[in-house]
């Protein structure tokens, strides 16, 4: 959680790019694990 950052202003997510990963290899498996916790969040509290 701690290196996963946001695009400046959004909630978006700063994907790194392919050089990036090449220099630094766990930052490829930054994005898809908090995506994936975000639906079962949404599926167990869905707000209304």
């Amino acid at each position: 959680m701690y290196n996963l950052s946001f695009k400046v202003g959004t909630s978006i997510v700063d994907v790194p790019t392919l050089k990036q990963i090449k220099n630094d290899r766990e930052s490829k498996f930054l994005e898809h694990p908090f995506d994936a916790a975000s639906y079962l969040v949404e599926y167990f509290y869905p707000i209304k």
